[in-house]
Parts: C-alpha cells; sequence; structure tokens
C-alpha cells in the first residue's frame, strides 16, 4: 500500500471498523466510500484521516439510509451521497427482524415464562438488589 501509486497499483480497503486500520495505510489513501457509521472511535478516525472534510458532512454518516454510501476524495469535487445498486443475485445476509420474532408462538411462550418468574412482591424485588 505504501508505494503502490508510483507503479500504477490500485487498493481498495474495506472495513466496517476504521478506527481499527492501520494509519500507515490510510495515510496514502485518497478517496473514501463510507456507509454508515455510528461508533464515535470510528468517526473519530474517519476526521482523522480526512481533514478536508466539514463537520456538516462527518454529521451525515450516523443517519445514512441502507444502501447508501458517502464518497468523497481527490476523484469528488464535492462529497456526494449516493445509492449501491441492489446485488443480483441478492445475498441471503440481511438484518434480523426482532420484531417478526415477538410474534410467533414460541416467543408470545418466552414471554410468558419470564413475566412469571417475575418476582410480585416488593419483598422479592428487595432480595435481587
Amino acid at each position: 500500500a505504501k508505494e503502490g501509486r508510483k507503479y500504477g497499483m490500485f487498493l481498495v480497503v474495506a472495513s466496517q471498523r476504521p478506527s481499527e486500520l492501520s494509519k500507515t495505510v490510510l495515510s496514502q489513501c485518497s478517496n473514501f466510500v463510507v456507509h454508515r457509521i455510528q461508533n464515535p472511535d470510528d468517526l473519530s478516525q474517519i476526521r482523522q484521516m480526512t481533514p478536508f472534510i466539514s463537520d456538516a458532512v462527518l454529521k451525515r454518516l450516523p443517519s445514512l439510509p441502507k444502501q447508501h454510501a458517502l464518497v468523497f476524495g481527490t476523484s469528488v469535487n464535492l462529497p456526494t451521497t449516493f445509492k449501491v445498486r441492489n446485488a443480483d443475485p441478492r445475498p441471503s445476509s440481511d438484518d434480523t427482524r426482532i420484531v417478526d420474532l415477538w410474534f410467533h408462538e414460541e416467543g408470545r411462550l418466552a414471554d410468558v415464562a419470564l413475566l412469571s418468574a417475575a418476582p410480585t412482591a416488593r419483598d422479592d424485588v428487595e432480595d435481587l438488589v
């Protein structure tokens, strides 16, 4: 990564945790495609590696919708948000829909079991503390 540019080589570095990437490698990057990031350490890392990006642009990162990213660097004049196309074929990986699980029969039985085990008297609650 340190000397590839002078030989016309390019490198794509992908991570869900930019704060864990090598600062040496990141210092050689000139363009960035960043999806939603909410972790303060990761946001701070992006701020350090891209001092030319305004706070207003960085504040958009935690609220980017799914499939959206912010691209910035020497290849674009202004930081730009874009939507990534759907994969074809679509991978079988998606966010778990916890709400859907709550309405399954097993989920209701688990909730009932938890409620029946809950302390009912004030003394029982104080014993737990």
